[in-house]
């Protein structure tokens, strides 16, 4: 009788805090037209929170690895795990540019955005695809011709109203 009110109380204890983890999990994503609205204006954060690799998955601080894009300037800051084709080791990505070949695809039955831009500066370019769901969840892929291809996910944080005195492009 012991070990099946200890089972019962147990149970009981997950269910609850299953519970609590899905209704604070959907109060953190976005509405769908908030999602759309920060993708076409080109005024977004990606914060990435994981990096696949090819022995798995690496967790990453949202914090010190994102995408921003603002415009068509473009900030890349993220951690890097992969085969590379240049003499110094690469550790991470930093890198401020412009954006170029900005495109956006919508697939309406899969309620996703496909986004593929071009970020480059004198010194290198990336070519970056995000696939963004309608919560704001994010599938980031990274390419460049010094590294192999990086994959990330991560969720989007759209950027507030620029100040009236504040040039367009300029990173707030």
């Amino acid at each position: 009788m012991k070990n099946l009110y200890y089972i019962l109380s147990v149970f009981s204890i997950l269910l609850i805090s299953s519970c609590s983890v899905s209704r604070e999990a959907g109060e953190s994503q976005l509405d769908e037209a908030v999602v759309r609205q920060a993708i076409e204006s080109r005024r977004f954060i990606v914060k990435l929170d994981r990096l696949y690799t090819y022995g798995g998955m690496m967790f990453l601080r949202p914090r010190a690895n994102y995408i921003i894009v603002d415009g068509e300037k473009a900030i890349i800051s993220t951690a890097y795990v992969g085969r590379q084709y240049d003499i110094r080791p690469i550790a991470g990505i930093n890198m401020h540019g412009l954006t170029s070949d900005y495109r956006i695809t919508g697939r309406e039955s899969r309620g996703t955005y496909e986004i593929s831009m071009k970020v480059g500066n004198q010194a290198s370019s990336f070519d970056i695809y995000l696939t963004v769901g309608k919560t704001g969840s994010v599938s980031a892929s990274v390419n460049s011709i010094r590294i192999e291809s990086a994959r990330y996910s991560g969720y989007i944080v759209p950027i507030g109203e620029r100040p009236e005195n504040s040039e367009p492009g300029e990173l707030i």
